[in-house]
């Protein structure tokens, strides 16, 4: 599966990309498909996030929802927490931030104090960087019912605990409007 149904109507996929040699972005990178998914589990998931690739999060409403409050906390490899979109240390004030959906919302990655994001990308990181063990994703708050996690595996682990094959990425594969599989 390539997108996760998170409520009634609102669904989350990752967008993959080639990692930039910065490791930073200015801006949301072009898709060149979305990552595979699997179940792990009661409201749990695995995302093949193959070495030297990248992934925004899109958050899409089908169909005449109400707008609804959608939050994104990123859990490191050095065991911090993270809210997206501000950057900043979960549990610190003001308070998670959200996107509100409809419109359908993307997360480029971690929010930096330049205006930028540092990519969202499995370890190893260069030092300084931080890398995503998983994250969390939920409309209305934070332990809601309508709520997931999604952990990110390298591809051949997600083979062999049978999410099936990642297919290889072709950065000449560019989202062009139409609904990504």
């Amino acid at each position: 599966m390539f997108e996760l149904a998170l409520a009634e109507g609102l669904s989350v996929s990752f967008q993959r990309y080639p990692l930039p040699a910065s490791g930073l972005l200015s801006s949301l990178p072009a898709s060149a498909g979305a990552l595979p998914c699997c179940s792990a589990g009661p409201g749990s998931f695995l995302v093949a996030l193959p070495q030297g690739e990248g992934c925004w999060i899109g958050i899409t409403a089908s169909g005449a929802i109400p707008p609804a409050d959608v939050g994104v906390l990123v859990h490191t490899a050095d065991h911090r927490t993270v809210d997206p979109l501000s950057g900043g240390e979960a549990g610190q004030p003001p308070g998670p931030s959200r996107v509100r959906v409809p419109p359908s919302a993307q997360v480029p990655g971690i929010g930096r104090n330049d205006g930028g994001w540092w990519c969202l990308r499995r370890p190893p990181a260069p030092a300084g960087f931080p890398a995503v063990r998983s994250l969390d994703v939920y409309a209305g708050g934070r332990g809601s019912a309508a709520s997931l996690r999604a952990r990110f595996v390298p591809a051949p682990v997600f083979e062999r605990l049978g999410g099936g094959i990642t297919p290889p990425l072709r950065p000449d594969a560019r989202y062009g409007g139409w609904r990504l599989p």
